[in-house]
């Protein structure tokens, strides 16, 4: 799933959509891929393969946007990542870097005709596949495709974040793969499989047989032991009563009731002797 927990103070749907959510970067400064703590400013959008591939966005900024594609789904500096810097500068430029344990290296910079603009979104997308790295200017991937390069020795992207600095903020639109689901995971899996069921033609009988394991283990699921129960424990044992006036009676019914048990057997033991006694 998204990382909603980071995302919260900065994430909005826009207009309502699910499958596209608004982010805003505050400026983190002067940090790029040659810095030694670069990833900890990184607002990480993905780490559990949400994004598969490619990444399509829009950006409103006048400078400064950062995307990095990690290697793994944590911060660790030594990991192998990309770096794609938007400089809307003169040159109006993007630079393609590739970190590699602490090394930086610049791989490219190609211009890209009105790339950014401090009031408007501008649309645009990053593809990567099996080392085969791809940065174009549309709504879609493979649309108004500006570059291509071939990493001979690439890794797989295990993560996304993004990152504005320099002097500059900036608002994305990030549009996901598939509208993000509020439930839960799991709450959605199990929608998606009644739901494939239902839009199948199967009989009656068939879908008993198909769907007997299922009931079996809802049945086994939600059968309760009586004697698990509250109800049952209380039924069962006396509720503890710490209060010192409850305390002082029950010493006083102990009293009195070893007083009514002695008596009777001290009676019981006069009548015993006094037998004894006549018979001898």
């Amino acid at each position: 799933m998204l990382v909603i927990s980071v995302l919260v103070p900065l994430l909005s749907f826009v207009s309502g959509d699910l499958d596209k959510i608004k982010i805003h970067t505050d400026d983190a400064g002067k940090i790029n891929a040659h810095s030694s703590d670069v990833l900890d400013h990184v607002l990480f959008l993905n780490n559990s393969g949400r994004f598969k591939g490619s990444l399509v966005f829009e950006f409103k900024g006048c400078s400064g946007a950062r995307i990095y594609l990690t290697e793994r789904s944590d911060k660790d500096q030594n990991q192998a990542f990309y770096e794609i810097l938007l400089y809307a500068g003169t040159n109006k430029d993007v630079y393609l870097r590739r970190r590699d344990n602490g090394n930086t290296e610049k791989i490219s910079q190609f211009s890209v005709e009105d790339l950014l603009n401090c009031t408007n979104f501008r649309p645009l997308w990053i593809s990567w596949h099996n080392g085969h790295v791809k940065f174009g200017k549309g709504d879609s991937i493979h649309t108004g495709e500006y570059y291509h390069w071939l990493d001979q020795n690439p890794f797989t992207v295990q993560s996304i974040g993004i990152m504005t600095g320099y002097g500059t903020s900036g608002d994305w639109i990030i549009s996901l793969p598939e509208p993000l689901c509020l439930c839960s995971c799991e709450y959605k899996q199990k929608l998606e499989y009644w739901s494939t069921l239902n839009a199948t033609n199967h009989t009656l009988e068939e879908l008993r047989e198909i769907l007997k394991p299922v009931l079996l283990e809802l049945q086994r699921n939600l059968t309760v032991d009586k004697k698990m129960l509250s109800s049952y424990v209380r039924k069962h044992n006396s509720a503890k009563d710490k209060r010192p006036s409850s305390e002082n009676i029950g010493i006083v019914g102990v009293i009195f009731i070893s007083i009514v048990v002695g008596l009777v057997i001290f009676i019981d033991i006069v009548a015993i002797r006094n037998h004894l006694r006549s018979s001898t």
